[in-house]
């Protein structure tokens, strides 16, 4: 499981405004947040444009509320 959900809401963003962001399709992003579609198999591109779009480090999205703060 990642974080990115729960990172885009803590910073009252909807999918279509991190889309514009970051340049990762809102479509790719609900399947990353559902998991349908595991981030760990995302690019290291769309990792650093959501990285950036939401100002966390890289591997913030991939950890769990309980290991660390937003």
């Amino acid at each position: 499981m990642n974080n990115l959900k729960e990172i885009r809401k803590a910073k009252r963003m909807s999918r279509l405004a991190l889309e514009k962001a970051s340049g990762v399709p809102a479509r790719a992003i609900k399947a990353y947040e559902s998991g349908q579609v595991d981030l760990m198999n995302a690019s290291y591109k769309n990792i650093i444009m959501l990285s950036d779009a939401l100002a966390v480090e890289p591997y913030e999205l991939f950890m769990t509320i309980q290991e660390g703060n937003i």
